[in-house]
């Protein structure tokens, strides 16, 4: 059997009982979950009953040094917690098969899970069943609970996360988050759910809360937010990478305004002058 490779990893969990994370070689099972091109494709794990989400910061060069041995992976993988009801969306929708004639069918959870690959580790949450009331209709029947998700109550759901994001982020974050309007604060708050939503269920959100089309303008109030207050956010390049990313902005930016320059001079010196059209003209 082949020995799992060793990477250094970053764990944020909410439950001492994952205190065993934090011993040396500890072995962590991660899968890939979700469907190509849906919105919960990433790699996960199910730690202490907890859904973790795994991302990862490669440096261009470097190394870890752990223990007496020399990692010659130096990437930084980060797995923190994310509420499972986002990866169970796509799944809840894919199995009751709603249509014109019928909101749907329930099913059980354990059909549910397995609908896609990799998804069949959420069976190892805790609370599961129990927290699917909050998106789902139930029936019980033979002491079996059955689900489907209901628009209204997702709906409510995510207005509520949209409220612990906002809160979040003004309480951990700071700096300019204190000072936005509330729209706009939503709006970013929005933008950052989207990734764990489908472009569908992101605009049904906007709707409910009456904010502007996403990509609009939560990216452009928050692109000084993200530059005054660079340090509160998680950057996966390099310096080394950030400095040759900015040099090609600046080089392009400069390019752009000589393009303006030049045509700014041409018109000045076009003025006064006759069109060529007029060398063409009929004799009378």
């Amino acid at each position: 059997m082949a020995q799992p490779s060793k990477r250094v990893l970053l764990v944020r969990m909410g439950s001492a009982d994952a205190s065993h994370l934090l011993e040396r070689d500890a072995v962590i099972e991660a899968k890939k979950m979700g469907a190509a091109g849906g919105a919960n494709v990433g790699v996960h794990s199910v730690v202490a009953g907890e859904l973790l989400e795994w991302n990862v910061w490669r440096p261009s060069f470097g190394t870890w040094m752990a223990g007496n041995a020399v990692l010659d992976d130096s990437s930084l993988y980060m797995a923190t917690p994310v509420d499972p009801l986002f990866a169970m969306i796509s799944l809840l929708e894919k199995s009751r098969q709603k249509s014109m004639e019928s909101d749907g069918r329930f099913c059980d959870v354990e059909h549910i899970v397995g609908q896609e690959s990799g998804s069949d580790i959420l069976l190892g949450v805790n609370d599961l069943e129990q927290r699917l009331q909050s998106i789902c209709n139930v029936k019980e029947t033979g002491g079996m609970k059955f689900f489907r998700l209901c628009d209204e109550k997702l709906l409510a759901w995510l207005c509520c996360k949209v409220d612990q994001v906002m809160g979040a982020l003004q309480e951990h974050c700071g700096g300019m988050f204190t000072q936005l309007a509330t729209e706009a604060l939503q709006t970013y708050s929005v933008e950052f759910l989207s990734d764990y939503l489908s472009h569908e269920w992101a605009e049904r959100l906007r709707k409910v809360l009456h904010l502007p089309a996403l990509g609009m303008g939560a990216k452009e109030a928050f692109g000084d937010v993200r530059d005054a207050d660079e340090g509160n956010f998680i950057s996966r390049e390099s310096a080394e990478d950030r400095k040759k990313r900015q040099a090609q902005v600046k080089v392009r930016q400069q390019e752009e305004t000589k393009k303006k320059a030049k045509l700014a001079k041409a018109a000045a010196a076009a003025r006064g002058t006759k069109q060529l059209t007029t060398f063409f003209s009929k004799k009378t």
